[in-house]
């Protein structure tokens, strides 16, 4: 599982995915709100699918960790939106391998 959220040292140059802010992957906007998904063996592709319908041509982030899926995004998920993400994480996890 790749994680989205690069940590860019000084004079680092990489590739970021089309969604992350191209000055640094380390600076989140202020105004940006924080959701967590429990997510073990899932691919974060799964919720930026989902994160890209319910804002789309906005930026947003993702990273994972010990399980958890973090997400960098404009505003608070609806308890709905929630939900579906959360169908789309344990859906994930018992898919077969691609």
């Amino acid at each position: 599982m790749t994680n989205f959220l690069l940590k860019l040292k000084k004079g680092a140059r990489q590739l970021l995915p089309s969604y992350l802010s191209t000055t640094t992957a380390e600076k989140v906007e202020e105004n940006m709100e924080k959701e967590i998904f429990e997510g073990r063996y899932t691919d974060e592709s799964v919720v930026a699918q989902h994160l890209r319908a319910i804002f789309p041509g906005q930026r947003f982030q993702i990273s994972s960790e010990r399980g958890r899926i973090f997400c960098n995004i404009p505003r608070k998920l609806t308890p709905a939106e929630q939900e579906v993400i959360a169908k789309a994480i344990r859906a994930d996890r018992y898919a077969p391998v691609r």
